[in-house]
């Protein structure tokens, strides 16, 4: 195909449609003429696409679902003055993701075209498995691409697959509860799938029936009932407000000690049997061992009687790793655990981009941002020993892996009453467009999982996600310069 401005447009509004609802959740819906529209080009006029086109397109929804990249502009976190090429750094990043990502609709072209030989209707019904794989692969030739120190080859970062889209379906969100965002891309593939069907049979009757129908459950909420009898647990959420690098300064850090401190006893005084923090609040000196720092704990914290979860930068060995840290007030135990799933740019340096940026003679300002995202994986991941009553720990972006939750939950020898999900979000400056998108992870996540997930954030407001996927915002108890109290009531 030539490259005419028809054919740019075309391909343009395909990749527009397949996209848009990770910028604009409420229009979630036109991907599904994007799927039937692509996947009709693609195996009914196999002469209309070429792989490049394909890339083209892809490449747009996924420039779409990371278009909150952006939000990171200005870079002022990392106490490093980058100047106009903060602009360069973020825009190269951001399309490259795309790229690497898009080219999981690479390998579905050519999966597709080899599958047209046999039969296009054939195809069209593997379509919606073959769709997921590509998103799958898409997402392992990400972290091929971004690898560097402290990464792993994974197919955790999520980020525009379109099952999510239909967490915005109240009713069809439940399915999540059979396999979280891999079902639901599969319904919504196949939905357009049977969309087009029915459009080559000229059946529009139907389709038109079925568009209806489709849109009109989309707000028709299922009746969610709690039993009278069911026992309620408080937790206590802390979000927080922290100056930009205010740990990279000793007078930062002190002032950071002495307003969680104050945090940690505002939130003593209400009584909630649980107390969750930010990542790398810091609450909690983690200087030694962990029985060096429970010993600790239990001498500074003699009278604490609440579960609190701290998490904090752990130096080790010239490495860093963010480490949680669950204490148990009543019995003077706590239980570490470390993050799993670190993100390129944010918390490690990827190899390639390294490289790139010293041959274009920026060597200096790669050694410096490497000083700084120097966090590493390292081997004390397990969430096995914590006894019952204790949650799991989830790291902010760990919640973008698919199966971030179901990993931890399946490592329990106990049941865990909540999955705490510990976020810092002061990388970005309000970015709206990924809070929505985490939300819709973490909801799809608790219904498959049957479980509350509670999430305390730095620059973002925490919130509780129930089993069947609802989202609660605390009540405000008290609040200080730079942090605030709020409780909610969990089933337990």
């Amino acid at each position: 195909m030539g490259y005419s401005i028809r054919n740019i447009g075309i391909h343009t509004l395909v990749g527009l449609l397949l996209g848009v609802g990770f910028v604009v959740p409420g229009m979630w819906w036109l991907s599904v003429i994007g799927i039937a529209w692509f996947v009709h080009e693609l195996l009914f006029r196999p002469n209309y696409y070429t792989w490049y086109w394909v890339l083209y397109i892809w490449t747009i929804k996924y420039l779409c679902a990371l278009s909150w990249f952006w939000s990171a502009y200005p870079i002022d976190w990392l106490g490093i003055n980058l100047g106009g090429f903060e602009l360069l750094l973020i825009g190269m990043y951001w399309l490259s993701a795309a790229v690497w990502l898009g080219l999981g609709g690479v390998l579905l072209y050519v999966v597709s075209m080899y599958g047209v030989r046999v039969g296009s209707r054939f195809v069209l019904l593997a379509m919606p498995v073959l769709w997921l794989l590509a998103e799958i692969a898409g997402a392992w030739l990400f972290s091929v691409f971004s690898y560097g120190p402290g990464a792993i080859l994974t197919a955790n970062f999520s980020f525009g697959y379109v099952g999510y889209h239909l967490a915005q379906h109240v009713i069809l969100i439940m399915l999540a509860a059979w396999g979280g965002v891999y079902v639901l891309t599969i319904v919504l593939v196949l939905l357009a799938c049977a969309a087009l069907y029915l459009w080559r049979l000229q059946q529009r009757g139907w389709l038109g029936f079925g568009c209806v129908i489709f849109l009109f459950t989309a707000n028709v909420s299922l009746p969610v009932q709690t039993p009278s009898t069911a026992a309620t647990t408080t937790v206590a959420i802390v979000d927080t407000q922290t100056p930009t690098n205010s740990w990279l300064s000793d007078e930062g850090a002190q002032y950071m000690t002495q307003q969680m401190n104050q945090a940690l006893m505002a939130a003593k005084d209400t009584g909630a049997a649980y107390i969750l923090f930010p990542e790398d609040s810091r609450v909690f000196t983690q200087l030694g061992t962990p029985n060096q720092t429970t010993a600790l704990l239990a001498f500074t914290q003699a009278d604490l009687q609440s579960i609190v979860i701290d998490s904090s930068r752990f130096e080790q060995a010239d490495q860093a790793v963010l480490q949680a840290v669950v204490y148990d007030g009543s019995t003077k135990e706590s239980y570490v655990s470390q993050k799993r799933y670190l993100v390129p740019q944010g918390e490690f340096m990827p190899t390639v981009y390294g490289a790139v940026l010293r041959l274009v003679g920026l060597g200096e300002t790669v050694d410096q941002l490497e000083q700084r995202l120097s966090y590493t994986v390292d081997a004390d991941l397990s969430q096995t020993p914590p006894a019952a009553g204790i949650p799991s720990v989830l790291f902010c972006f760990e919640g973008v892996a698919p199966d971030g939750v179901r990993a931890i939950l399946q490592e329990r020898t106990t049941d865990a009453p909540f999955v705490a999900h510990v976020v810092s979000h002061g990388w970005f400056h309000q970015p709206h467009i990924l809070w929505s998108q985490l939300e819709s992870m973490l909801r799809i996540q608790a219904i498959w999982n049957d479980t509350y997930i509670v999430s305390a954030g730095n620059h973002v407001l925490g919130y509780v996600v129930s089993p069947s996927g609802e989202i609660t915002y605390p009540t405000p108890s008290t609040s200080g310069d730079v942090w605030q109290v709020g409780l909610v009531d969990i089933t337990r």
